[in-house]
């Protein structure tokens, strides 16, 4: 399940947002209010497991279908709709508590079918606190997709919980796996921000 979260991690180390504040859910709340997608734009984050020291990705350049690409090969687009990554939305308008939408990814292997994640709005404007500091106004949304243990195929739900500071980005992402039939949750791995600079800090001399 190693390898799920290394897909994840990659796909999600894009983090901020130039968009422009509007209505939205609760208080006027926008998805594209916690993604910052300025070309230029860097994040550090400590992945674990993983190696020692932190990664950095920068948001290099935004291609001809709106996407912001960063050099880990993650694409994020701010919409009107909410905060797309080419397969899903990692976070949906209206930003609500407890909001859900759904997507479906591809199969594990070709010719095999989808498999359906889902998506919930766990809390609007909670703290988080990770090595790059405390945040107040944050956007916390789980997935859940079904799966199966590689070792011993037992069934499984495979939990994503994306913890999103409003004007910041991505701060927190942790990966959990439940076992079916039993109610322990078991946390796989985690990344959380270190350091960030925004496009215009990170041009400067």
């Amino acid at each position: 399940m190693r390898s799920a979260v290394a897909a994840t991690l990659a796909l999600l180390f894009v983090a901020t947002s130039c968009a422009t504040p509007g209505d939205g859910g609760a208080g006027g709340l926008r998805a594209a209010d916690y993604v910052d997608a300025r070309v230029g734009a860097r994040f550090t984050y400590r992945v674990t497991p993983g190696p020692e020291a932190p990664q950095t990705v920068t948001i290099t350049h935004r291609d001809d279908r709106g996407f912001y690409v960063d050099d880990a090969g993650g694409r994020i687009a701010p919409r009107s709709d909410g905060v797309f990554d080419g397969s899903r939305f990692l976070i949906k308008d209206p930003v609500v508590d407890g909001s859900t939408w759904t997507a479906v990814a591809p199969g594990p292997r070709p010719g095999m079918p989808g498999i359906t994640e889902t998506y919930t709005v766990r809390a609007v404007r909670a703290a988080a606190t990770v090595p790059a500091g405390t945040f107040d106004d944050c956007v916390v949304v789980e997935g859940t997709t079904p799966t199966r243990d590689p070792n011993d195929g037992r069934a499984a739900v495979l939990i994503m919980t994306w913890t999103w500071a409003r004007g910041v980005g991505l701060v927190k992402l942790t990966q959990a796996v439940r076992y079916v039939g039993d109610d322990t949750t078991h946390q796989t791995a985690s990344m959380e921000l270190v350091a960030r600079a925004t496009a215009e800090s990170a041009a400067a001399p």
